[in-house]
């Protein structure tokens, strides 16, 4: 472990207790600190969330991969690693789980270098014991987080498993539980032949539960809340500890249960897929509320035991979704009974248009509409709805049928420019596509000759041609590398550089010296970099010629010398005006840490802009921190420039959400001061923006975003508000880039 890393930990002891009435002379248990670092391949990981479980404490590795817990409470936890790393140009997702409980006493545990593994995939089959479709049965991980839902045939995949022998279990509303399953989980492979078979519940099936919840500091007490919430219907049952932390449950339903155990001034903690089998009697491991004002990151939620605030990603936040773990973002309920048709034991089983979906999970139960394609996301599919933006004018009346104006403002209807995005199609290849709706035009597919993925768009006129520049690999074997393509006929080639891995290019038109300046991301050992290539002097129209240049971000950017390396992305490059005879650039970039301090603070990402000059070439020089540092806890990545040169949009990861927010410099002197406005906050992942200007603090904002269920291109007016979802299908649609010319 590194020697500085350790000087800096703070341990936090525990405090006499005093009544008001008299003293109490047991000193209470001191608390504990856990470090350690995270490493795969003798390389540190960065961004990999680390979590006690029994305690509900979460933390995340920095670029050295070191993480820490302050003030833990004594007691046993499972220690739970995962987190997503790029080899070979391919980000895998890796989990790991500790064998043995981590020991927390008082003092410092270090738990030193843990390697990780690549996480594997069990694939399998759900059967009904009396026959029919077990299509959204939930397939789950005993003692952990991991969900799957069973497709209409029964047929089932879950991924990010840890490696190691492990048990899953199976779950539909009206069925047992089914026998659990022990399978061997290969680090990176598949097991499959998985079977789980649900029966019938029978009449008065009850189980038990049981077990202790004790405060981190004092210690047990009575009266902690401990509920169990049955996970399809959201029934709920309670009790309270008695004065050693006791608690127990008798006579419970059986079924499939979450639990959360609550005190005031303590942190809630909770335990994922729990399962109430008839006449067994369950006793969970002990659980431990830590105190609220602890150092400790805490992401994701700890309130949530799976870590995710929408469990079936239908787009319904779990509080207020009637059916929490099984996608049903129509939130159909025929019986008003509280309980979504999805996972309703009582619901209607029957498929009147035989598509495949059965009535009460139907968008269109008397169409058939087997994709379900729903452009407003309202509880009526496209093939059955008259007015499919929910504005109230029909679509034959509707002069922007996809787009909500019930004034018939058509600012979206009306785009002054190509959108350009990425789409999976059902082979799994990535393509780019170009859109320009007028009533509602098909995209165009700009690489069905490129197999593999294309993504990462960037696209400049020079007022003859339309350059796209963008990332493509065609295997996961190979590393990444850009192209230029020319948007009239669609011809493309490589752009060569010095980097073997090189993605998401930024370009900016220099018309004054006929140039064309990239800006691209490379990941080299460790970090990622930040590069540049200069075209040679052209003529408009013609085919430029680049020449490279070695990284930015290091050295005379920050203006001290980093402790270790650390990660620059996301360039954004823009044009501002400069003094004759030169021209300025601003590159906006993201970097994992604080270059304002000393300390080591690299838990979070920040966005930056720094002015470029050329005077032969190069000279930096810093001139704003794009957000404050006080925005703690908060990714902020992605830097889009605005309407004006003082305005950027940035995405803000908040927990299991990302926002998209919109900074802005009032001050009239230096040095800036941002103000920040909330553009879309959803409870989803919204990110990646891309704007284009229309007017004085007006324009379009494109973004990718999952709150519907998978991630599609959303595109916002920010005056008037009008937001329109591009894309609707099944797979990823995502990366969206404008078309601009620039003077």
């Amino acid at each position: 472990m590194n020697s500085t890393i350790k000087k800096i930990i703070v341990l936090v002891v525990g405090v006499w207790l005093l009544s008001s009435c008299s003293r109490n002379f047991d000193r209470p248990p001191d608390l504990g600190t856990v470090i350690g670092e995270v490493w795969h391949n003798s390389k540190p990981v960065f961004g990999a969330t680390v979590r006690l479980k029994e305690c509900g404490l979460t933390a995340v590795s920095n670029s050295s991969g070191y993480f820490q817990f302050d003030e833990v409470p004594q007691g046993d936890y499972t220690l739970w690693i995962n987190g997503m790393i790029l080899e070979s140009g391919e980000e895998s997702a890796f989990v790991y789980e500790h064998d043995n409980p981590v020991v927390v006493r008082q003092g410092v545990r270090d738990l030193e270098e843990i390697e990780i593994a690549k996480s594997g995939w069990i694939e399998g089959r759900v059967e009904l014991s009396g026959g029919g479709s077990p299509l959204n049965a939930v397939v789950y991980l005993l003692e952990g987080a991991g969900l799957a839902h069973a497709s209409l045939d029964g047929s089932f995949l879950m991924s990010g498993i840890p490696a190691g022998t492990r048990f899953v279990g199976a779950a539909l509303p009206g069925y047992m539980l089914s026998e659990p399953e022990q399978v061997v989980v290969t680090s990176g492979g598949t097991t499959t032949g998985v079977t789980l078979v649900l029966q019938p519940v029978p009449e008065d099936a009850v189980g038990e539960v049981s077990g202790t919840v004790i405060l981190g500091n004092p210690g047990p007490r009575p009266g902690v809340l401990v509920t169990l919430m049955e996970r399809f219907e959201s029934k709920k049952f309670s009790a309270k500890t008695d004065d050693q932390g006791r608690f127990s449950f008798s006579n419970l339903p059986v079924g499939y249960y979450q639990m959360l155990a609550t005190y005031t001034g303590y942190r809630t903690v909770g335990l994922p897929n729990l399962e109430v089998r008839s006449g067994s009697k369950l006793t969970l491991r002990t659980l431990t509320l830590p105190p609220v004002a602890i150092l400790t990151i805490l992401r994701p939620v700890d309130s949530d035991p799976n870590g995710n605030l929408d469990d079936d990603q239908d787009g319904v936040p779990d509080l207020q979704d009637n059916c929490p773990i099984v996608p049903n973002k129509s939130q159909q309920d025929s019986d008003g009974d509280g309980v979504g048709n999805a996972c309703d034991p009582d619901g209607d089983p029957l498929d009147h248009d035989k598509d495949g979906v059965i009535d009460s999970m139907d968008n269109c139960p008397k169409e058939f509409n087997p994709g379900q394609q729903n452009h407003d996301d309202d509880p009526l599919g496209n093939a059955c709805d008259s007015d499919d933006d929910n504005d109230a004018i029909l679509d034959d009346n509707d002069n922007c049928p996809y787009v909500p104006n019930p004034g018939q403002d058509n600012t979206i209807c009306n785009w002054p420019a190509p959108l350009i995005y990425s789409a999976q199609d059902p082979g799994g290849d990535i393509h780019l596509y170009a859109y320009q709706p007028g009533k509602i035009d098909p995209p165009r597919l700009l690489t069905g000759d490129m197999q593999g993925e294309a993504w990462g768009a960037w696209a400049v006129s020079d007022g003859i041609v339309t350059w796209v520049y963008f990332h493509h690999r065609a295997s996961t074997d190979e590393g990444f590398k850009i192209y230029q393509m020319n948007l009239a006929d669609l011809s493309k080639k490589t752009i060569e550089l010095e980097n073997t891995d090189a993605m998401n290019p930024s370009v900016c038109l220099q018309t004054s010296l006929n140039q064309l300046i990239m800006f691209y991301e490379s990941f080299v050992d460790n970090h990622w970099e930040i590069h540049l290539a200069e075209s040679d002097p052209w003529k408009p129209g013609a085919d430029p010629l680049f020449k490279v240049y070695g990284s930015v971000g290091f050295g005379s950017t920050i203006t001290r010398t980093p402790k270790r390396p650390h990660s620059y992305r996301y360039p954004f490059c823009q044009l501002v005006n400069g003094q004759t005879g030169q021209y300025q650039l601003r590159l906006a970039y993201s970097i994992d840490f604080n270059p304002d301090t000393d300390d080591i603070e690299p838990l979070s990402w920040n966005s930056f802009a720094d002015n470029i000059t050329q005077d032969g070439w190069i000279t930096t020089a810093r001139v704003a921190e794009m957000i404050d540092v006080d925005t703690a806890g908060a990714d902020l990545k992605r830097p889009c420039a605005g309407p004006t040169d003082r305005i950027w949009f940035v995405d803000r990861d908040v927990g299991t959400r990302t926002d998209l927010v919109m900074y802005e410099d009032v001050s009239s002197t230096p040095p800036p001061s941002m103000q920040s406005k909330d553009m879309v906050i959803n409870g989803g992942r919204n990110l990646d923006t891309a704007f284009f200007s229309t007017g004085v603090n007006a324009g379009l904002l494109a973004y990718q975003s999952d709150v519907a269920g998978s991630f599609d291109v959303y595109v916002l007016s920010i005056d008037t508000g009008d937001l329109m979802r591009v894309t609707a299908q099944e797979g990823w649609a995502g990366s969206p880039t404008w078309v601009q010319t620039i003077p």
